[in-house]
């Protein structure tokens, strides 16, 4: 897996499985004749109408944005197309939770945990997660 990210975030996409890292400050990640069989945009911040031209023929490309053109438009159009556009949908599930933490604690998953905030620093968190710098995750403690 190639891994794009600033340098501050190069050990980051190392740690997470990335075998080749692009530093997008110092290169952009799609120009030229370079193809990628799959485009996961984790921060949506890119369309299949841009994206499909550094795919190879039978590639993918997947976003986290849900939009009525995501959703219903794309589904269609992939069935007459090569190169494919998907959509990640998450929805709230209890076992499937419960199952993640039996892997974190039986370490087979290590999460990066950012921040940590008590629960009467809720609004901090807010900001500090929409202040799109978190690299990771930030978490609630609650009790002692």
């Amino acid at each position: 897996m190639t891994g794009v990210c600033s340098t501050r975030n190069l050990e980051v996409a190392k740690r997470l499985g990335a075998y080749a890292v692009i530093d997008y400050t110092r290169q952009a990640p799609l120009m030229g004749e370079q193809r990628f069989d799959l485009i996961f945009d984790a921060v949506a911040n890119l369309d299949f109408r841009h994206a499909k031209r550094f795919l190879t023929p039978d590639g993918v490309y997947v976003s986290s944005i849900t939009s009525p053109t995501n959703m219903l438009v794309a589904p269609i159009l992939n069935r007459f197309r090569g190169k494919q556009h998907r959509t990640v949908r998450v929805a709230p599930d209890g076992a499937a939770l419960r199952e993640v933490t039996k892997m974190v604690e039986a370490g087979q998953i290590d999460p990066i945990i950012k921040k940590a905030y008590a629960l009467d620093e809720v609004p901090e968190a807010h900001v500090h997660s929409e202040s799109g710098r978190v690299v990771g995750k930030l978490a609630l403690r609650i009790g002692s």
